[in-house]
């Protein structure tokens, strides 16, 4: 849900996650400074907002707005501790599974991707996938209603409740790979974390995902290919490319970058 949070009257911070910490970052940007968290802020006439002095962005946008052309925008990769994330020397046998991780909301898994599982269940019935859903959403909402009715009626779906964060290792070790059904995002810290882990993922080809994603897993264009890819699957194949995927993620990702970007908002916020 687009959030627009004036921390003082000259200063704006888009927000596009409802569970994010949003007061720790408005503390932290003071004025003049947009710290972007959703692909849909580059699309916006920056014009109608105070304008900013710079953004902060999760990836380098391809094709903002042409009113972003004389901002300028930093963009300062997410930061884990690979430490934590990492993974686990789980042997795992019997089902494979399809790991999908994010918010119960319309672009992070909308309702006719499960169309497409209940085509995979038709056109594979001796297949030897579950798919293991963790994510939390806004309980009175429609959506969140419509979810649950729909997962209820789709064959080798299982919701599997919410991912704390102490325990989101673990959860990632007992995939065999992520999916990501997201239709948009800036930043994904569940792309970056399993694939620290050295979990293969698929995800769709939009927005910032493609600078997130390590060269050994898999972009689609749309549900079809992502499904077709995943017919041919192969826990062994999985694990020969995990330790590839995950010197990639530390090698980008490690906790020395999300250190930098705190460093760097602190940084700037003083020069205003």
């Amino acid at each position: 849900m687009l959030g627009i949070l004036l921390a003082q009257p000259d200063a704006v911070v888009v927000v596009h996650d409802p569970f994010i910490a949003e007061g720790a970052w408005l503390n932290a940007v003071k004025r003049k400074i947009w710290y972007i968290h959703g692909a849909f802020a580059f699309t916006l006439d920056v014009t109608k907002f105070p304008q900013p002095l710079f953004a902060i962005s999760n990836y380098p946008p391809a094709k903002p707005h042409p009113s972003w052309r004389n901002i300028f925008i930093a963009p300062v990769n997410l930061g884990i501790d690979c430490d934590k994330y990492k993974p686990m020397g789980v042997t795992k046998t019997g089902k494979l599974i399809i790991g999908i991780v994010g918010r119960i909301s319309e672009e992070k898994i909308p309702l006719y991707f499960f169309d497409f599982i209940d085509k995979f269940n038709a056109e594979h019935p001796d297949h030897n996938f579950e798919f293991h859903f963790y994510g939390r959403g806004l309980a009175d909402s429609a959506f969140y209603k419509a979810f649950f009715e729909r997962a209820r009626t789709t064959l080798n779906f299982y919701y599997k409740g919410f991912v704390e964060p102490a325990e989101a290792a673990s959860i990632y070790a007992t995939f065999d790979c992520l999916i990501v059904p997201s239709t948009s995002e800036s930043g994904s810290f569940v792309i970056v974390e399993a694939q620290s882990c050295g979990l293969r993922v698929y995800a769709l080809n939009r927005d910032g995902i493609p600078y997130h994603m390590a060269a050994n897993s898999v972009l689609c264009r749309d549900y079809d290919e992502m499904f077709k890819r995943l017919e041919y699957f192969k826990r062994k194949d999985a694990a020969m490319v995990a330790p590839l995927i995950r010197a990639q993620i530390v090698a980008k990702y490690g906790l020395v970058q999300w250190a930098y970007k705190l460093d760097l908002l602190a940084e700037m916020a003083s020069f205003i």
